[in-house]
């Protein structure tokens, strides 16, 4: 054997010994066998990987897959957007591993990976849908858009949570506003009621045409915060909402609401909400 070819092939074989030494390091049960191997791997240059992403992704056990899958997205490996996008949208996949190649999806921002999230948004697991509005939300677009308006009215807090995030950035400020404005009047979690208010806000800042609109449901969740449970979470974000898109009508009902003995973090923003208003107003 030729010596640049013997020393070709010795390195082909210790690399393929090290793939195997990583891939079984990763489906230990050990959780500081498989960090340790996740920090070795990430200390590797990333165009070295790249056989190791291959034969990781196509093992036939759902937690190696899901490993390697959550490492092509943290260590931004680009070139293995395909065969994420492939088994997001495998149905006979496990949902651990079709989670974590949507999760890896959105860090990517691999646009053409929405056709496979979009099959993912009808999904049983409550978790996997939620983890599918997340990507979409990372990714952005015309495509984002249609699975961020499904998500904002899932049955599942967690995922019109992250939807409600995702349309806040997104392009189109009309439809997204509507679908937040809607699910927001039926929305029953506080936490969730609090970023649809926020992505609102977000959304107006960015389109003047939304600003009255916006204001107009930020004083309505301003009215009464003691009628409902939870009202002082939207309290918070509406009068935060107030200040940012600069609604110098809302000034009273600002006002209004520092005279009821409010919580510390909604005093705090309906304060600075107020401080931002009259730098506007001439005639405060």
């Amino acid at each position: 054997m030729e010596p640049l070819v013997e020393a070709l092939t010795l390195r082909k074989c210790a690399m393929d010994e090290g793939i195997k030494e990583w891939i079984e390091a990763l489906a230990s049960k050990d959780h500081l066998t498989r960090l340790r191997c996740a920090e070795r791997l990430r200390s590797m240059p990333l165009g070295a990987l790249g056989p190791f992403f291959e034969v990781g992704l196509q093992d036939p056990r759902a937690n190696v897959v899901a490993e390697v899958a959550r490492l092509a997205g943290r260590l931004r490996a680009v070139a293995t957007s395909q065969r994420l996008a492939l088994i997001a949208a495998d149905h006979r996949a496990s949902v651990r591993a079709r989670k974590a190649a949507a999760t890896a999806l959105g860090a990517l921002g691999f646009e053409p990976g929405l056709a496979a999230l979009a099959t993912l948004i009808d999904h049983p697991n409550d978790m996997l849908r939620r983890a599918t509005v997340e990507a979409a939300g990372r990714i952005g677009g015309a495509g984002a858009l249609e699975i961020l308006l499904e998500g904002a009215s899932d049955a599942a807090w967690q995922v019109r949570m992250y939807a409600a995030i995702g349309l806040g950035s997104a392009t189109e400020a009309e439809p997204a506003f509507a679908a937040l404005d809607a699910a927001l009047e039926v929305e029953t979690h506080d936490a969730t009621a609090e970023e649809m208010l926020r992505s609102m806000a977000e959304l107006a800042t960015r389109c003047a045409a939304l600003s009255a609109r916006a204001a107009a449901r930020f004083v309505a969740a301003l009215e009464d915060p003691d009628a409902s449970p939870g009202g002082w979470v939207r309290a918070r974000a509406a009068a935060r909402g107030l200040g940012e898109v600069g609604a110098a009508e809302a000034i009273a009902a600002l006002e209004r609401v520092l005279t009821i003995d409010p919580p510390a973090q909604v005093a705090e923003q309906a304060q600075w909400a107020l401080a931002q208003l009259e730098s506007l107003d001439p005639l405060a």
